[in-house]
């Protein structure tokens, strides 16, 4: 026989459950897992820093050449020596140096003085000659005057007398007058040998005294070429 059960027993009650709100996931999920690009630092100078890395080089060779140039050797009291030696090497036997007046002064008379030596040595001998060429278009009274420096002797002179050897010339205009002195070396000197020819002459338009002087150097051995 079939057996019903009743209604209200088989009848469930059922409750209403609120559940939590569930969180909404990221939209981009790969967030959680990128790796970060690092981020520069900057770093505040200090002063001196640069200097000390600088100089921190390689045994400590590099910084000095960054920081400081190198200066040229100076030569040594040797090598000038040498240096002088190669320049009176390349005097020429028979160089004969020659001195003259210039510019406003050889307008109206040329004045020149020559050596037939440009190197003496001590106990040579050298011819110097004095000229002086008359250009000023009249007469003239010209004196001459030959000084020699420490040294040097007069062995012989040909136109003029004393020491200093004097010559005095009355010159027409277009000519010359000459003079010539023999001298020896007495003594070696620290530079040269030292000659100087002073010379004057009366204008005679004008009446005022012209003077000048022209000089030369004899080299030695210990000092180089003539000047």
């Amino acid at each position: 026989a079939l057996t019903f059960l009743n209604p209200s027993l088989t009848k469930w009650s059922v409750e209403a459950t609120s559940l939590a709100p569930v969180a909404t996931p990221p939209t981009d999920i790969s967030l959680a897992t990128k790796p970060t690009a690092p981020t520069a630092t900057t770093v505040a100078a200090v002063p001196g820093m640069l200097d000390s890395l600088v100089q921190s080089g390689p045994s400590g060779q590099v910084g000095k050449q960054a920081t400081s140039g190198t200066s040229p050797a100076q030569p040594t009291s040797e090598q000038v020596a040498n240096q002088e030696a190669s320049r009176v090497g390349e005097l020429q036997a028979g160089v004969q140096p020659a001195w003259s007046n210039e510019g406003d002064q050889s307008k109206g008379l040329l004045v020149t003085l020559r050596s037939s030596q440009a190197l003496m040595k001590e106990g040579e001998s050298a011819m110097l000659k004095a000229s002086a060429n008359n250009l000023s278009g009249k007469p003239l009274s010209v004196n001459m005057v030959l000084q020699l420096g420490n040294g040097l002797i007069v062995s012989s002179a040909n136109s003029c007398t004393g020491d200093p050897c004097t010559g005095r010339f009355n010159l027409q205009d277009g000519t010359q007058a000459l003079m010539s002195m023999l001298v020896q070396s007495s003594g070696p000197v620290a530079q040269g040998y030292s000659v100087v020819l002073h010379y004057n002459y009366t204008d005679p338009e004008k009446g005022n005294k012209v003077q000048g002087k022209v000089e030369g150097l004899i080299a030695s051995p210990e000092h180089g070429l003539a000047r």
